[in-house]
């Protein structure tokens, strides 16, 4: 966007020529640039899914059932709902230079919380567990992967690391969790595959702590010049 500089002529100036064209002289010799001068030039055109140019594109997925998954696992594995998979397969050829935004959030439903540790260090993630985007991409070489965003919640009210006097805490139910990442294309060739959202629990001595993940949705934003 062309920066025009126009100054204002207070009462009793006298508005000489020069000063009065003197925006009409920059617009002459202005040349559109990758600057945007103004916070609010987007518009919901720029995000219109219709045809012809626009500056970004939205990938999107989302699980509007009742179906939770359940999962005990103190590995990442992907959110699946009764066999809808939160993921996008995008196989997109993205410009380098992209911006990439990735946002994802839902609602905890109902997890088990068997175990919070009991004050000791080694306990200190039994409270918690965590969730991740996890993008593909290729450049060539074969897949790659790479985590674009991570997030971790306490099972209950209470911090990480609990006392064990205090007995075992109740697990917050329907809760929502939310977060993002933005991820810069600097490589050639770049062509975004898949994109995940995943989950899992943080080893708690085997108690069988479980998050329960039911509505859900994984977005990204993709900005190119």
């Amino acid at each position: 966007m062309a920066f025009i500089q126009y100054t204002k002529i207070l009462d009793g100036e006298v508005a000489t020529a020069a000063r009065l064209n003197a925006p009409y002289d920059a617009l002459d010799v202005a040349t559109v640039d990758a600057e945007n001068t103004k916070p609010n030039w987007a518009t919901r055109y720029h995000f219109n899914t219709g045809s012809g140019k626009f500056a970004n594109e939205i990938l999107y997925d989302e699980y509007t059932g009742t179906s939770d998954w359940i999962s005990t696992s103190t590995s990442y594995a992907t959110v699946n709902n009764a066999g809808n998979l939160a993921e996008i397969t995008a196989n997109k050829a993205i410009n380098d230079d992209a911006v990439l935004r990735f946002g994802a959030n839902g609602i905890i439903s109902e997890p088990d919380l068997n175990a919070d540790g009991q004050g000791d260090p080694l306990q200190r993630g039994w409270n918690f567990y965590a969730l991740r985007i996890l993008m593909t991409y290729n450049v060539g070489a074969g897949n790659v992967t790479e985590v674009v965003a991570e997030c971790g919640y306490s099972f209950s009210g209470r911090a990480v690391v609990t006392n064990d006097n205090t007995g075992l805490a109740s697990a917050i139910w329907y809760r929502n969790f939310s977060f993002s990442g933005i991820r810069v294309v600097t490589e050639n060739n770049f062509t975004l595959v898949k994109v995940e959202l995943q989950g899992k629990v943080c080893p708690n001595g085997g108690n069988n702590n479980a998050i329960w993940i039911e509505r859900n949705n994984l977005t990204v934003v993709i900005a190119e010049h």
